[in-house]
């Protein structure tokens, strides 16, 4: 029977290996700063319009050359209308995808691509174990009036609740503070691991107004849906 220090003890071995020890000691500010490049802008052109989603870097430890960028289906999915012009901006950190084409999950919100990347991105690992209450961070480009371009925002919060919709989907639910353009960003625990990828908000009309619950697809169905491009 595993006694509690040692599951310490392989936690901080996993730390270790994936290069997060720093992540825990220097804290959010730090983790937001380190994925900075990791985290692109997605930019795209639906029916003559200018948009922008968010992806992240993702990787593979056990094949650590190769590398995909992850967002969400629906800001990139040609069958919308979404023609993507780049990943990333002139002057920044551009990613060079390896194919023509985004791979689409068949029924999840989940796209990815392989790609080429800089030295200086490190990948974002989506091995990550949603806990209620535990800290998170998240990554994205929202629209910011009068600003000349994407910029990336990082809002901590927390994990509220992990559901499931009507539509059989598991979703976490979080409080960190998102907005059109933040879909396809990653949520990352206190170690900078991937607990999920935010896409969309839940919300319900009552008598007093309109609740709105911001939420995630697990990094588990990530995992799952690139995994086969990455090995």
């Amino acid at each position: 029977m595993a006694t509690p220090f040692r599951w310490e003890e392989n936690r901080i071995r996993l730390y270790l290996s994936l290069g997060l020890v720093d992540n825990v000691l220097l804290g959010q500010g730090y983790i937001a700063e380190k994925y900075r490049r990791s985290t692109p802008p997605i930019i795209v052109q639906k029916r003559g319009d200018i948009l922008t989603g968010t992806g992240f870097l993702v990787g593979n430890p056990g094949s650590r050359q190769r590398l995909a960028i992850v967002t969400a289906a629906h800001n990139v999915d040609p069958r919308d209308g979404i023609e993507v012009i780049s990943i990333g901006v002139a002057g920044d950190t551009a990613f060079h995808p390896k194919s023509e084409n985004w791979s689409i999950h068949p029924s999840l919100d989940i796209a990815a691509i392989p790609v080429e990347a800089p030295e200086s991105c490190v990948p974002i690992w989506p091995l990550g174990q949603p806990t209620v209450l535990a800290r998170t961070v998240t990554l994205g480009y929202p629209r910011i009036a009068t600003t000349d371009g994407p910029y990336l925002l990082a809002h901590s919060g927390e994990i509220n609740a992990v559901v499931n919709s009507y539509h059989g989907e598991r979703k976490l639910i979080i409080s960190n503070l998102v907005a059109p353009g933040n879909s396809g960003g990653p949520v990352l625990d206190e170690a900078g691991l991937c607990v999920g990828m935010v896409v969309n908000s839940f919300e319900t009309e009552h008598q007093g107004g309109k609740s709105v619950a911001n939420a995630a697809i697990p990094a588990a169905s990530i995992m799952d849906f690139v995994l086969p491009m990455l090995t």
